[in-house]
């Protein structure tokens, strides 16, 4: 009797197990695939959380920061979450205008050789040499 996944149920072999947060034992493929929405998971949340920082800092300089509670009260959770859908609507409107900016910009052509770009980025000046 072989050991089963405990997601997907299929046969595994022990030499193949693998144990998912040291607690859920699957097959290479499960484990694969769960490591892979975690470490999605972790990526997006270090996102929101380096977007949420920028955004407090930003609405603290402005004068923005504002909340209709005692500065001693926990912030419920609602809030956080309406925060976060914000952010995220937020970072989803900023692609967009950049990739409709950049298909608007191949669609004309190049504004400058990419040999004078090369020579900007690597601080050559302005001025392109042969």
């Amino acid at each position: 009797m072989g050991l089963e996944c405990m997601n997907c149920q299929k046969d595994v072999s022990p030499t193949d197990a693998k144990f998912f947060m040291n607690s859920a034992f699957c097959c290479p493929t499960c484990f694969l695939m769960a490591e892979r929405l975690h470490d999605r998971i972790k990526r997006t949340l270090n996102a929101l959380l380096l977007m949420s920082d920028e955004k407090i800092r930003v609405d603290l300089i402005e004068g923005k920061l504002n909340f209709q509670m005692d500065p001693d009260q926990e912030i419920p959770k609602d809030v956080v979450l309406k925060a976060i859908v914000q952010l995220q609507e937020m970072e989803h409107d900023r692609r967009n205008r950049i990739d409709a900016r950049d298909s608007k910009d191949q669609s004309q052509g190049p504004r400058a050789s990419s040999k004078g770009v090369r020579l900007l980025g690597s601080g050559g000046g302005g001025s392109e040499q042969p």
